[in-house]
């Protein structure tokens, strides 16, 4: 079953009321941002049903694929409902590994204490004709995180401000858009942005060229910079002095989240999309060390929102370790 990004919130509403999460799920798409925000809500979602414990796998065609079957396999009465992610690290299974995943389709709707989430990057038309995506497809709830277009960007960007309880005018919207031209994260750091400078209501051209131009910035291209570059010593001193700048720790995660989504698509497309930034990165990491630093975001942010994290105490102290596993 499809299911378009902007329509999973209805869907999962009416999974929590009737109390059953769905075996499977696929994200599919090429705009990281969406990506990651339906593996959150998925997570959310499968934590109310009582999914406590989560497994993370990555994959890619030369793997070996048998440690899916004993991840999702049925444990004793006793054991906790868990989530299982299983990351495409290339742009498919390969043989051996699309004989495991078609018996692990087959066999995973008798096990309902196990819900799983399949990740993908962009697919191209010859990958939608492979038996093992089709069937896929066909086995899980399949949501799709397409790129959205300029000509719908100030709808979305509207959207956005509009659930924090914000406005905008007509001609700050205009130039917002302009400004974060089409790149959705860029836009997506600049909302979250606005919610930490400013009360809930209407939002001028004014508030919008304040933000957006915000000296603040300029720290973090350098910290990007630092990072991409694998400058120790620069990314400490950046992340210190963002710290007592209170820079919003949550802008600052989708940012790097951002790059290593990039990282892992362009190992599996090195043709497709992506900033300049994130290719010189992927020069310089894997993708299995990009998908390790991906998990480890994960508790920063669940830090930076008041919530705990295993092994976990300070979200500063954690960004800053993993920024620098990265510039190494």
């Amino acid at each position: 079953m499809r299911i378009e990004s902007e329509d999973l919130a209805l869907k999962l509403q009416s999974i929590q009321a009737a109390g059953r999460m769905p075996a499977a799920w696929t994200i599919v798409g090429n705009e990281p941002l969406l990506a990651d925000e339906t593996a959150d809500a998925l997570r959310a979602c499968a934590r109310r049903l009582g999914f406590t414990e989560r497994v993370s796998l990555g994959f890619s065609a030369t793997s070996d694929w048998t440690p899916l079957i004993d991840a999702g396999a049925n444990g004793s009465l006793f054991d906790e409902k868990k989530i299982v992610e299983v990351r495409f690290l290339s742009s498919g299974p390969g043989v051996r590994g699309a004989k495991v995943l078609e018996n692990y389709l087959s066999t995973m709707k008798a096990v309902d204490s196990v819900t799983t989430v399949f990740r993908l990057g962009e697919v191209d038309w010859q990958t939608q004709k492979a038996p093992w995506f089709k069937a896929l497809c066909e086995e899980t709830l399949t949501v799709f995180c397409e790129t959205v277009s300029p000509n719908d960007l100030p709808r979305w960007i509207r959207a956005r401000l509009r659930n924090q309880k914000q406005t905008i005018d007509d001609e700050a919207l205009a130039f917002f858009a302009a400004q974060t031209e089409g790149n959705l994260l860029a836009a997506n750091q600049e909302i979250r942005k606005l919610a930490f400078l400013y009360p809930e209501g209407n939002l001028t051209l004014e508030n919008i060229e304040a933000s957006v131009l915000d000296v603040s910035r300029f720290s973090l291209d350098a910290f990007t910079d630092a990072l991409v570059s694998g400058d120790t010593a620069k990314v400490a001193k950046i992340v210190t002095r963002m710290k007592d700048q209170d820079e919003p720790l949550p802008v600052i995660v989708a940012i790097v989240a951002g790059l290593l989504n990039d990282v892992i698509t362009l190992s599996v497309n090195p043709r497709g999309f992506a900033r300049a930034a994130s290719k010189r990165l992927s020069r310089r990491i894997t993708p299995e060390k990009a998908a390790v630093a991906l998990s480890r975001l994960t508790d920063v942010d669940r830090l930076s929102k008041g919530l705990r994290a295993p092994m976990r105490n300070d979200a500063w102290d954690e960004l800053q370790s993993v920024a620098l596993y990265l510039a190494k």
